[in-house]
């Protein structure tokens, strides 16, 4: 029993997480029909849902985890019909990245936040522009507008911001484990 408890501590760096970080940003960032090009060159897949004439207020909207953009289809189609421009594209990591399941560092999750809010307000120059996080999309935008006034509302739908103190003594060390032994795994709701 000692020897396979000392092999299995042995093989669990194996099991680490893979993060992504940002690359040189060389480039400037764009909005693409369906695409948003980060600076440093990383391409993530984009929707949008418009109004018909002239939008009156912009909603960028992040998903949660094990999410993509989609997940906001419905809710957009009913603003696109009611005046509100949507913009919703894959977190690095989630969705169509050709990284999927590589969980990236919380600064590129922030620059893309950002780059995207300056690209939307840039394209559309004195309208009202709210990003709206769900879960851990929720998480991301606090973090992305903490001091940068880069929006002009925040929504925020179950933001994923509780800590490990508040959880469960059970689920820390579960969720830890599940994130470092199956971090590809999704899970349906």
């Amino acid at each position: 029993m000692k020897k396979l408890l000392f092999l299995l501590i042995l093989l669990l760096p194996g099991c680490s997480l893979k993060y992504e970080t940002l690359g040189p940003l060389n480039q400037a960032p764009g909005l693409l029909d369906e695409a948003y090009i980060a600076a440093d060159g990383k391409s993530l897949a984009l929707s949008t849902w418009a109004p018909k004439g002239e939008p009156e207020a912009i909603i960028l909207a992040l998903h949660g985890f094990n999410d993509y953009r989609m997940a906001f289809d419905l809710p957009a189609t009913y603003w696109a019909e009611n005046g509100i421009l949507t913009f919703a594209y894959d977190q690095r990591g989630f969705g169509e990245d050709e990284k999927a399941g590589t969980w990236a560092k919380k600064e590129a999750l922030r620059h893309d936040v950002l780059a995207v809010l300056g690209l939307i307000r840039k394209k559309y120059p004195g309208k009202p522009v709210f990003l709206m996080g769900e879960s851990m999309g929720g998480a991301v935008a606090l973090y992305a507008l903490a001091g940068s006034g880069a929006a002009d509302g925040l929504i925020l739908i179950a933001p994923a911001v509780w800590g490990r103190r508040p959880v469960n003594v059970v689920y820390v060390p579960a969720l830890w484990l599940t994130a470092h032994l199956m971090p590809g795994k999704k899970f349906s709701g």
